[in-house]
């Protein structure tokens, strides 16, 4: 009985922990910022970057491997044309964008994240 009692116990804390995250802002987002909040100003540069850019570097850019891929503040470390460099040919561990973005593509996603500083 009392094995049983303690496993139940154990299950609910267990549900309890698991649940209580859901709904959180996560890491690096208070529940403030996220790209969606950009997507009236540019629409094509955050649909994109939900599409090829988020898994790595997060839904308010707060980078997920590492500091090299916080775009937070990428617009203050690099400019425009820097920016179309690293998507185009990649940097580290970041992959190589040519064969999958468009010249216009990556304009469209350099001119936003250049406004982020």
């Amino acid at each position: 009985m009392r094995s049983k009692t303690l496993a139940r116990l154990a299950c609910t804390a267990a549900a309890f922990i698991l649940l209580s995250a859901c709904g959180t802002a996560g890491p690096g987002n208070s529940g403030g910022y996220t790209v969606a909040d950009d997507t009236a100003a540019y629409p094509d540069a955050v649909a994109l970057y939900e599409t090829n850019c988020l898994t790595c570097h997060g839904n308010a850019l707060q980078g997920r491997v590492g500091s090299e891929s916080d775009l937070s503040q990428v617009g203050s470390r690099h400019d425009k044309d820097a920016i179309i460099a690293i998507v185009r040919d990649g940097r580290d561990i970041m992959p190589t964008f040519k064969d999958v973005l468009s010249d216009e593509d990556m304009q469209a996603l350099a001119a936003w994240l250049s406004t982020k500083k």
